[in-house]
């Protein structure tokens, strides 16, 4: 998690195990892409979104004319993640809450050691 004058940014990466489809893959970060909901803990107003990237990292591609995502290996994990960006805010929780509307992510908010 950072956060700037103008921006809230988080970068999830996610592993998916040996085995799991092209499709489960695609579809678990189009889940994150495209239904993330940013709020403090115990806050009910969620952030504004003001877009985000995906991608892959590790053990995939997109091949051929039409685009379509294969695993190179499917003997070894693949490895993708997700940024996020939020509008700012006057104050912020020690506590963040990242979820697509399924899963959720618990996100501290701490202060850099060499700030």
């Amino acid at each position: 998690m950072l956060i700037s004058p103008i921006r809230v940014y988080a970068r999830v990466e996610m592993t998916a195990d040996t085995g799991v489809s092209a499709e489960r893959c695609d579809e678990v970060k189009g889940l994150w892409m495209w239904n993330d909901i940013l709020k403090g803990e115990g806050d009910d107003k969620p952030y504004t979104s003001s877009g985000g990237s995906s991608g892959y990292l590790e053990n995939a591609e997109y091949s051929g004319d039409d685009s379509k995502l294969r695993i190179i290996d499917e003997t070894k994990p693949t490895r993708f993640m997700i940024e996020f960006e939020f509008l700012t805010r006057e104050s912020y929780p020690d506590t963040f809450n990242l979820t697509n509307g399924v899963d959720s992510l618990r996100i501290p908010n701490e202060v850099p050691v060499n700030n």
